[in-house]
């Protein structure tokens, strides 16, 4: 990875920690509105594109939502914020991602013992939002669908706790990509986020169906897709 690419992570994750910083010292609770990216970016010294990234980091982790039109708004993990950024000179990819292998595994476990109908039916509902994107160009538009598909999955654990660890490292993942490679319609997001559809559907209907091995198999062969950048 250049320093170019960490330089570029580095200030995401500093925006992201100046970002939660505010919400913290201004007591702000689940519902608040956060000021507008122009005011933010104002009070914080930093530039908007740094600021959108950021905030996109903590939507990732839960810690906020952004309405579309409507601003950034804070959630109800914000009360309770704990810091698991990942210092990224201390980041060994390859056992990063068998922790996470792991706990996906144990995620796909938990969803086939505690899910309902509901549940199934909602990662169904995001598994089409994520298809049907797929005929887009626009790459964060596909990125968030399938990050929303992923999220239905951890919610339906039906364990707090265990979406609260998932949450962060799936967000390093995505930090350590170059941003070249993010974007665009020639970069290798968009070509893995195309080419693993497939394996989206068949995990879907693996869990649908209660079968965990399957269910982990395609699992696998979707890390292993977001493996290929470092690997």
């Amino acid at each position: 990875m250049s320093k170019y690419s960490i330089d570029k992570i580095m200030l995401r994750t500093q925006a992201a920690e100046m970002i939660e910083k505010y919400i913290l010292e201004q007591g702000l609770k689940e519902g608040d509105r956060l000021p507008s990216e122009r005011e933010l970016a104002g009070m914080l010294s930093i530039g908007r594109n740094t600021l959108r990234e950021g905030l996109r980091k903590l939507e990732a982790a839960g810690i906020i939502e952004i309405k579309s039109g409507r601003g950034a708004f804070v959630t109800g993990n914000a009360g309770n914020i704990v810091n698991m950024q990942f210092s990224l000179d201390r980041v060994n990819f390859l056992e990063l991602l068998e922790v996470r292998r792991i706990l996906e595994h144990g995620i796909i476990d938990m969803v086939i013992a505690n899910s309902t109908d509901k549940d199934i039916s909602t990662i169904k509902k995001f598994l089409d939002k994520y298809i049907d994107s797929l005929s887009s160009e626009d790459v964060r538009k596909i990125e968030d669908a399938d990050t929303e598909f992923h999220h239905a999955i951890y919610k339906a654990t039906h364990n707090k706790m265990l979406f609260e660890l998932i949450y962060p490292m799936a967000s390093v993942f995505h930090d350590l990509w170059d941003p070249d490679e993010i974007d665009t319609t020639d970069g290798l997001m968009y070509k893995i986020l195309q080419s693993t559809a497939p394996y989206h559907v068949k995990l879907y209907e693996a869990l649908a169906d209660g079968n965990s091995k399957k269910a982990k198999e395609y699992m696998n062969k979707i890390l292993d897709a977001d493996a290929e950048p470092y690997t």
